[in-house]
């Protein structure tokens, strides 16, 4: 970046006093105007170019900008707002609907003293991979910043695999040219029981006629409360290590296992699972059928990456 030349130019008329006009008033020169031939870093004020923004980068934040707009603009802001719009009421019933189908709560006379947690709705927009709306998603929630009852570090820990674990894991499967399967599971905290005498609210907009003082006594770990993650979390665990798995002493998310003459590994990211073993994707799709045994579980696949990474064409063009 160059500096402005030194000059008595008016950048405000855009004009310019002649050189050889005796109105001009002599100024003595500043050591900084001196030239002894030493090089100098430009000054920032000089210039503001570097300030300017494109065209091209006018037109991409304003996209942005529309973009985001479009994915919220139809996001309730509160559960009041939410039950009167007919496909985010239809959406809440349907959570309340699946949460009693899961037996999460039993509704039960408020207790005498008993603390009642609050709770709260979490909207969000579900979209396909071309934009479009998939499915309007209600969520009823413990009000977990104001669930101060059960904050033991001991009953609220749950660890999280590191991300080095997850490369290693695919940099192996590529080497050896097995297939990665992952699967994730729906609703995942609601397969863990809360095994606390817990009390909340009814759900807010949708209390049941007649018995509106009444509240749910909690048998799930919904989300939102502290507890809920090392709930899931110890009971994925143990069903893991029914399975013959050994877990990790240096990630504890890491769990490996030696069985029929195959090595298997599994990591697990909270609701999430990946998948490998030496007996390729027969035995790894075996490892996701013993948990579906035990859990409701989405299954999908990385064998595209797995398959480029072992393709001698590829190679050869590289």
């Amino acid at each position: 970046m160059q500096g402005v030349p030194a000059s008595s130019e008016d950048y405000s008329s855009g004009t310019q006093e002649p050189e050889d006009s005796d109105t001009s008033e002599y100024v003595e020169p500043s050591t900084d105007d001196v030239d002894d031939g030493e090089p100098h870093p430009p000054n920032p004020s000089d210039s503001y170019e570097h300030l300017r923004v494109g065209e091209d980068q006018l037109q991409s934040i304003g996209l942005c900008m529309a973009l985001n707009m479009a994915t919220n603009e139809d996001v309730p802001k509160s559960w009041r707002q939410a039950v009167n719009i007919p496909h985010w009421r239809e959406a809440m019933q349907q959570e309340k609907r699946e949460l009693e189908g899961m037996k999460a709560w039993e509704l039960v006379p408020r207790p005498g003293d008993t603390p009642i947690l609050p709770g709260v709705w979490r909207f969000r927009i579900k979209r396909d991979e071309h934009g479009e709306v998939a499915r309007y998603k209600a969520r009823w929630c413990v009000d977990g910043s104001r669930d101060s009852l059960y904050r033991q570090p001991e009953s609220t820990y749950s660890p999280v695999t590191e991300y080095t674990t997850v490369r290693c894991l695919f940099a192996l499967a590529a080497a050896l040219g097995q297939p990665v399967l992952q699967a994730d599971f729906p609703n995942a905290y609601l397969n863990a029981d809360i095994g606390e005498n817990m009390y909340m609210r009814q759900a807010l907009g949708l209390e049941h006629k007649g018995k509106e003082g009444w509240v749910y006594k909690l048998k799930k770990a919904l989300y939102g409360s502290p507890v809920s993650g090392h709930r899931w979390h110890s009971t994925l665990q143990e069903a893991i290590e029914t399975l013959g798995y050994s877990r990790s002493t240096i990630d504890h998310c890491l769990f490996h296992r030696a069985k029929a003459g195959h090595r298997d590994l599994l990591v697990i990211y909270v609701d999430d699972v990946l998948v490998t073993s030496t007996g390729g994707e027969a035995r790894s799709n075996d490892q996701l059928n013993e948990l579906g045994a035990k859990f409701s579980i989405k299954k999908h696949v990385f064998q595209d990456i797995i398959e480029e990474s072992n393709d001698p064409n590829k190679k050869e063009e590289d």
